[in-house]
């Protein structure tokens, strides 16, 4: 039996993620929910096997018993009272990053996930992600050593792609490229190594925009690794380095390929895990009763780390103890 999907937002991400779920087995999307009936349009003239999908103006007008999961892809502002509505109606959620925007909805959204019995996953796809799982085992495995510098890079041209859309109003994005697509570096970071953010220190430039568009944090881990995050959201293309330093083994992420050197400079051959992506690994948690390898609680040091950035930055940069 298929499991039954609605997506919820239907914009250009939604309509490049459907790409990536209808690879999937066993799957069918029965559902489409937007308020706006021309993107709803585009979807389906982009994807022919969501023609008979339902559409929708309003998640609530969704009944209960004819999805068994959603996929989250709407405005950041939206996520948490989409995300309780969804379990309360007993289905499972796969939610776009960022999670939620603040601690409380956090914890809003874990008690209505518990309440439910059901599976809540964020798509951070570096969870599914061969080369950085591959970099997570070797520090678990202890091929590391102790960490002792985070580093991550992330330049876009996201001031320019964003010019006009609800991403750069902070009543709906609640953030700028930080929170958007900076929201991945951390993450990778946090993921990879492990590390837990003490303190926190921030200071954003919004380029004449409503929002953050440059940035730079840094932050120190209860075991004394200093981290750094470096965001230019105004730059002329994608560039993403991710640099992580243990006292054995180092990794080093440069144009989508994963280096690992010794202490002493010299290359280490390795193989890579197995891969996959969010929507994959969402199915086979329902149906087969897989691992979570993005349960919510993996976003919480991500929210922690943006909450404390910002008010660093509120404060002219002064550290924030989170």
């Amino acid at each position: 039996m298929s499991l039954r999907i609605g997506i919820i937002g239907c914009g250009g991400f939604a309509r490049y993620r459907l790409g990536n779920l209808l690879r999937v087995k066993d799957i069918e999307v029965v559902a489409l929910v937007d308020p706006s009936s021309e993107q709803i349009a585009l979807m389906r003239e982009q994807h022919e096997p969501v023609a008979l999908a339902r559409d929708f103006a309003r998640l609530e007008d969704v009944s209960a018993g004819s999805l068994d999961a959603v996929i989250i892809n709407t405005p950041h502002s939206d996520h948490c009272d989409q995300i309780c509505f969804a379990f309360q109606q007993g289905w499972h959620v796969l939610c776009e990053k960022p999670l939620v925007d603040t601690l409380d909805e956090f914890q809003a959204i874990c008690k209505a996930r518990d309440a439910a019995g059901k599976i809540g996953m964020v798509s951070y796809q570096r969870h599914f992600d061969a080369m950085f799982r591959t970099i997570r085992q070797r520090i678990r495995d202890g091929h590391a050593g102790q960490i002792s510098v985070l580093s991550a890079f992330l330049a876009q041209n996201w001031k320019q792609l964003t010019m006009g859309s609800w991403r750069q109003d902070p009543s709906v994005s609640r953030g700028g490229m930080f929170h958007d697509s900076g929201s991945h570096m951390v993450d990778a970071l946090l993921f990879c190594s492990g590390e837990v953010p003490k303190t926190v220190s921030g200071r954003f430039d919004s380029r004449g925009t409503k929002v953050e568009i440059d940035g730079s944090i840094s932050f120190l881990t209860d075991n004394g690794a200093l981290g750094t995050i470096s965001i230019a959201g105004a730059a002329a293309g994608w560039v993403e380095e991710i640099t992580i330093v243990g006292e054995l083994e180092s990794y080093f992420v440069r144009e989508g390929k994963l280096t690992i050197k010794d202490e002493a400079g010299r290359i280490v051959p390795f193989d890579l895990l197995d891969g996959s992506s969010p929507d994959e690994a969402f199915v086979h948690a329902i149906a087969k009763g897989g691992p979570n390898d993005a349960e919510f609680e993996s976003a919480l040091g991500v929210i922690k780390l943006t909450e404390a950035a910002y008010l660093s930055h509120e404060r002219g940069g002064q550290p924030v103890t989170i």
